[in-house]
């Protein structure tokens, strides 16, 4: 079993989430979302100038000047100030390395992973109840949601 695979896939649905909430609800007090994300992942999606200056890696910060956040399933898009103009960007969860919030303790490493790596990561995730027959999971009940 690959443990690392298994917890990168969390923590990207963690940061997910994360980005979810905050397209919702925006940041308060003294919150702030530093988010870097490899450059030349598939996908990401940022204008030639920022790639030129930033080849392999770049870092943004989601406090106060960001507009239109969205979030889907595989990546998400925000509009940000870069030299005096507002620029659209999209970022796959994929290609982000690291995410960090110091005023509140969140500092999280992650590995860039490939379109390929992640149906890889998909397809490995353990089954949850291997020895029944998968016409008959349906009919399993968990017997904790019962208890008092």
């Amino acid at each position: 079993m690959d443990y690392n695979t298994i917890i990168s896939k969390h923590l990207r649905s963690a940061v997910k989430e994360m980005l979810q909430q905050i397209s919702h609800d925006s940041l308060s007090g003294n919150q702030q979302l530093f988010l870097t994300f490899a450059t030349q992942n598939p996908g990401v999606d940022i204008p030639d100038h920022l790639k030129s200056t930033y080849p392999e890696e770049m870092t943004i910060v989601l406090q106060y000047e960001f507009e239109n956040m969205s979030v889907f399933e595989n990546h998400f898009s925000v509009s940000l100030v870069f030299e005096s103009e507002m620029e659209r960007i999209t970022i796959p969860f994929t290609a982000i390395i690291h995410i960090q919030d110091p005023n509140n303790d969140l500092d999280l490493e992650l590995e860039p992973v490939s379109v390929y790596d992640l149906s890889v990561m998909e397809s490995q995730t353990p089954d949850i109840a291997p020895d029944v027959p998968e016409k008959q999971r349906g009919r399993i009940i968990n017997l904790e949601n019962f208890q008092d």
